[in-house]
């Protein structure tokens, strides 16, 4: 997956300072003002960095958080199930389906983010994700240029990781080459992501028809 269809950001944890408010942090995942919510969202997901398994219990409220109205709230959330889930994807497993209504709800930004942040956790064993698999697939046809480009390199990360999560590879190919197509019409976006995941999905193809 390239920087140019799905760019990740990440920030500088601290762990050392986080850490032993663990408890406070999770506590403030709940609290009613929006600032103190972010603040445990953003501590816990810097301390998911360094220990994810220390962050592992707080992964319901960190779930229950997505349906936040604020998408900086939303996105520390994904940070913090992303970073655990990389290592424990049974454990985050629980915010599939959370993870897909925040998805068909919200905007290109956190659409984007699911695509681009989380998908670290669904690669790590994408049959544990089969909602969010399907929301990758359905934003193909995304509104959003971006997404639907994001969607694309995303997809191909999923076919190289597990090709059986995946609906069906010849149609998503056909799919893909569209969204190639639409990018090689318009050099204003070019992206080599997109053609990375076309011939990465018709590799896959071929060599399953072999």
């Amino acid at each position: 997956m390239t920087a140019s269809s799905c760019s990740r950001s990440r920030s500088s944890p601290r762990p050392g300072l986080v850490e032993p408010h663990l408890d406070a942090l999770i506590v403030l995942l709940s609290d009613p003002h929006g600032s103190l919510r972010l603040s445990g969202a953003v501590g816990l997901a810097g301390l998911a960095e360094a220990a994810p398994t220390r962050v592992q219990r707080a992964i319901p409220e960190l779930t229950a958080l997505l349906a936040d109205d604020a998408p900086a709230i939303q996105l520390a959330a994904l940070r913090a199930l992303t970073r655990v889930g990389t290592r424990f994807p049974a454990t985050v497993a629980i915010a599939d389906g959370p993870v897909t209504a925040r998805f068909s709800t919200t905007g290109p930004r956190i659409r984007t983010a699911v695509l681009s942040v989380f998908s670290a956790a669904v690669l790590a064993d994408p049959s544990r994700f089969p909602e969010t698999v399907g929301a990758y697939e359905r934003a193909l046809d995304d509104e959003s240029a971006r997404v639907r480009r994001c969607a694309a390199s995303t997809i191909a990360a999923v076919a190289g990781a597990d090709p059986t999560a995946l609906d069906s590879l010849e149609r998503l190919v056909h799919r893909v080459e569209a969204i190639e197509r639409r990018v090689s019409d318009d050099p204003r976006n070019h992206d080599t992501g997109v053609e990375g995941a076309a011939y990465t999905l018709r590799s896959l193809v071929e060599s399953d028809g072999a």
